[in-house]
């Protein structure tokens, strides 16, 4: 009798490993859209049924019909069910994402403690209260120039002519550099990372790199993932580590959820900008709200990294056209190219010139990684 080879065995091991992460995931975001719903419904019942619809500045009301059983029924109308589904229930959403990792707490306690040592150290205003640290930092932001000037319009064009060029060349030097151990300078390239720094991650997915930040350098480290299964990796990867915070959302230009599939090797090339009709739902925030609700701005941030297969578009678009860009003293990402996300290459290049008014490069390998740091800082 012939023995089952091998190779087939792992297959059909991978694959089922696979579906039962797919059936196990779409259940918990099932189950989380479920409860929220019925949270709002409860609501509705002790208080006025009426919203606004917030995205446009609209003062548009719509009241449900309290004939209806079905919360998702509003008054026969299609577009205002839509806008429901699409602005409160969103809204509803990322909330709860947002208060999980307080655990219970009236602020984020990596943050607080961070914060705190600031105040010790003279850095922050000891009157400056935790609690109101966003609106603190909110008050401060304004709008920067992203009107380029004719250098820079030249420089775009000649980035653009050699993009294809320059990302092939830097993808074999980046991943096969010595021997496949030059990528690591993403995360040893980072010295001045210690126990009193504060770093953000966006795209934690399964920890790899999360796991060496930590253990290199012992900083306050907030992650932000937004597929659940790699969520809950990271909690059990740092349960007990008072230093490190998960945040089960993505970073992006909007507050919005997205339908995605699961996509690429341990779906680790799960895009937004996936073509195909999405099954699962994730929760995206306004890079901005994110970071000043946090309190960046009145204090810096030590290091933004960035590997979340193209968000890092919308993430530095979205900063680059505030002043909060210059209260981050160091920028990490990873370039996606994938045919699904709207123009990449131009807008690569157009990030680069405005970033260049406030930071310059530490190292950079073009459309692949490369990490910036502000002016002033050696």
């Amino acid at each position: 009798m012939r023995k089952p080879r091998t190779g087939f065995i792992l297959i059909g091991i991978t694959a089922a490993l696979c579906l039962t992460m797919f059936v196990y995931f779409d259940k918990r975001e099932r189950n989380l859209v479920n409860m929220i719903l019925r949270q709002n419904h409860a609501a509705s019942d002790t208080h006025d049924p009426i919203f606004v619809d917030k995205t446009r500045n609209s003062n548009i009301k719509y009241s449900r019909d309290e004939n209806m059983d079905d919360e998702e029924k509003w008054n026969n109308d299609q577009s205002a069910s839509e806008k429901y589904s699409r602005n409160v229930l969103v809204d509803k959403g990322i909330n709860l994402k947002l208060q999980l990792p307080l655990k219970g707490q009236t602020f984020n306690p990596v943050v607080r403690g961070f914060v705190e040592q600031l105040k010790r150290k003279g850095e922050v205003a000891k009157d400056v209260e935790i609690e109101n640290i966003g609106q603190y930092a909110k008050s401060h932001l304004q709008l920067r120039d992203t009107d380029l000037n004719a250098k820079e319009l030249k420089n775009i064009k000649n980035c653009k002519a050699s993009s294809k060029q320059d990302y092939q060349k830097n993808y074999g030097a980046f991943f096969g550099g010595d021997h496949g151990r030059l990528q690591n300078i993403r995360r040893t390239h980072h010295s001045y990372l210690d126990e009193t720094k504060f770093m953000i991650e966006v795209g934690g997915n399964w920890g790899w790199d999360a796991g060496n930040f930590s253990k290199l350098y012992n900083m306050n480290y907030l992650i932000l993932e937004p597929l659940t299964p790699y969520t809950d990796i990271l909690e059990k990867k740092f349960a007990g580590n008072e230093k490190v915070s998960i945040y089960n959302i993505g970073l992006g230009s909007d507050n919005e959820v997205v339908m995605v599939n699961l996509e690429g090797n341990n779906a680790c090339a799960t895009t937004k900008f996936s073509k195909k009709n999405g099954t699962v739902p994730i929760y995206i925030v306004n890079a901005i709200d994110f970071l000043t609700d946090l309190g960046v701005g009145v204090y810096e941030l030590d290091l933004l990294t960035m590997n979340c297969e193209g968000c890092e578009f919308e993430v530095l678009e979205t900063l680059v056209k505030s002043n909060l860009i210059e209260r981050i003293r160091n920028i990490q990402w990873a370039t996606h190219t994938q045919v699904s996300i709207p123009n990449p290459w131009e807008r690569y290049c157009r990030i680069h010139e405005l970033l260049k008014r406030t930071h310059r490069p530490t190292y950079q390998y073009k459309f692949n990684w490369e990490s910036w740091r502000r002016k002033d800082i050696k």
